[in-house]
């Protein structure tokens, strides 16, 4: 297994209080981007575009041998089309996943998606996971390996909504316009002239249809599961304090390998070899309480 770990943390849903925007852009990616715009968008949206170079640790980021990420985030009134392209170094090892990382507000505690299900399954070890819809408590989505590592992913998702059993806990705040504020690595819409709050219980994550997505959704942070050696210690790990849970949206995910229990033995068609160029995006939009995820999947993904 390699050891570079290619993760995008792309933006933070956060719950809301009267001050703050239903979504709080978020990017940490190995510090500061190298370069930052915003401005008007398709469709009337405000576009904010941030590109940034990653490197293995011990490598400057200026080096040859980095990934040249690009984040382009389409912020409308009713959703977010976050798109995303990617080029990694030849000289890179085999990466274990691409994708985006999103915290999300830890009072979501139900997971419903349309994909492979209902057990874990990954892109070598999915034969058993049927096509189907499928809903889920986020506690249920983990399991509780004696050794923590990547677990409760779910193969081929076209769409996944995040809710609380209880409606009415996240507000949406319309404005009329507004402005961006970027500081300490975080860039958060500042908005005025708030027009109308709406309640909504949870977030739909939308995928294009042809391309579908590997996705987890944990309590855990994933370097608290790199930090933790048995079960017992991820509850001492705070993750932040905040408790936020931690959305994987992967575009690409490795095999897991284990043909035999001395080897990794991925197959050479499960693994992620660098030089190639990405492309992915996603569609983010708040749900109301009597939603129906297909119909609105279609609908963000602008199919009759």
């Amino acid at each position: 297994m390699c050891c570079l770990l290619f993760l995008l943390t792309a933006f933070q849903v956060l719950p809301l209080t009267n001050s703050s925007s239903w979504l709080s852009p978020c990017f940490q990616v190995g510090g500061a981007p190298s370069s930052l715009s915003y401005g008007p968008g398709q469709g009337g949206s405000l576009q904010v575009s941030a590109t940034y170079r990653l490197a293995p640790w011990g490598l400057s980021r200026r080096s040859a041998d980095a990934i040249k990420v690009r984040i382009i985030h389409n912020v409308f009134l009713d959703k977010v089309v976050v798109t995303v392209s990617a080029i990694a170094s030849k000289k890179l090892p085999p990466l274990p996943r691409v994708g985006v990382r999103m915290r999300c507000a830890g009072v979501f505690d139900t997971v419903e998606w349309f994909g492979r299900g209902p057990h874990e399954c990954y892109p070598d070890r999915k034969s058993s996971a049927r096509f189907g819809r499928y809903i889920s408590s986020v506690h249920d989505m983990h399991i509780p390996y004696i050794v923590p590592s990547e677990n409760g992913g779910r193969a081929d998702v076209s769409w996944a909504v995040l809710s609380h059993r209880e409606a009415d806990v996240i507000s949406m705040k319309c404005c009329q316009e507004g402005h961006l504020q970027f500081n300490k690595g975080v860039l958060r819409p500042q908005v005025r002239n708030h027009t109308a709050i709406s309640k909504v219980p949870g977030l739909i994550i939308s995928i294009p249809h042809n391309s579908n997505a590997q996705v987890s959704v944990q309590k855990h942070a994933i370097e608290s599961l790199e930090q933790a050696s048995h079960t017992h210690e991820l509850e001492e790990l705070t993750d932040g304090g905040d408790g936020s849970l931690h959305l994987h949206v992967d575009h690409l995910h490795m095999g897991l390998g284990g043909d035999d229990s001395w080897t990794p033995s991925v197959h050479p068609n499960f693994i992620i070899l660098p030089g190639s160029e990405w492309s992915w995006s996603l569609t983010l939009a708040p749900i109301q309480s009597d939603y129906d995820a297909n119909a609105l999947h279609n609908k963000l993904q602008e199919i009759e």
